[in-house]
């Protein structure tokens, strides 16, 4: 069997196991795959068939290389053009981390055919379609406390976002540690 028929009765055993999506987007209301969600699976079906996967990104292009484990120089490569995470409030390693963790789950879904609904493209170009602009929640504004770094943009930021802030004592509660941080560094 080439590596071909081996991506390919993996990628058919896959679809037989029925997976399950356990991410949530709370905001735009739909589910996801997650990377747990199957690739334990994924790696299950590649000891089975002797294949072995590697992700790497190098430049701008993220590939998955898929290797016959049987077979010296047979692989297979699945690439992908890179783009930020652009993730509010995180740090610039939590953003990296993102953007692999998208990158590799793309390329996979890619390479083993795991599909998802393709929920916008019912609705683009209708009379009725409008982006969805999902509201932020008072644990969106927190985060975004993170990334300012000064007291005067802390102090616009509470200006700014305060009025909208449900749950105010542990908003404030967020502002008092980020500007303790500000302030000691």
């Amino acid at each position: 069997m080439n590596i071909y028929e081996k991506i390919q009765k993996c990628r058919v055993d896959l679809q037989e196991l029925k997976l399950k999506k356990s991410g949530e987007n709370k905001f735009a209301k739909f589910k996801y795959y997650e990377l747990k969600d199957f690739m334990p699976s994924v790696n299950a079906l590649f000891l089975k068939y002797g294949l072995f996967s590697n992700f790497s990104i190098v430049d701008d292009k993220a590939t998955l290389r898929i290797y016959d484990t049987g077979a010296e120089n047979s692989s297979v490569d699945f690439v992908s053009n890179i783009a930020s995470a652009d993730v509010k409030g995180c740090t610039a390693i939590q953003s990296l981390g993102a953007e692999h963790t998208y990158l590799k789950r793309y390329l996979y879904m890619n390479a083993l055919e795991i599909v998802e609904d393709d929920s916008l493209d019912g609705k683009v170009g209708s009379a009725d379609f409008e982006p969805e602009k999902p509201a932020n929640t008072d644990t969106d504004y927190i985060a975004g406390i993170a990334a300012l770094a000064s007291t005067k943009e802390l102090s616009e930021y509470v200006n700014a976002n305060l009025p909208k802030i449900k749950d105010k004592s542990a908003f404030i509660k967020a502002v008092n540690a980020r500007k303790a941080e500000i302030t000691k560094g």
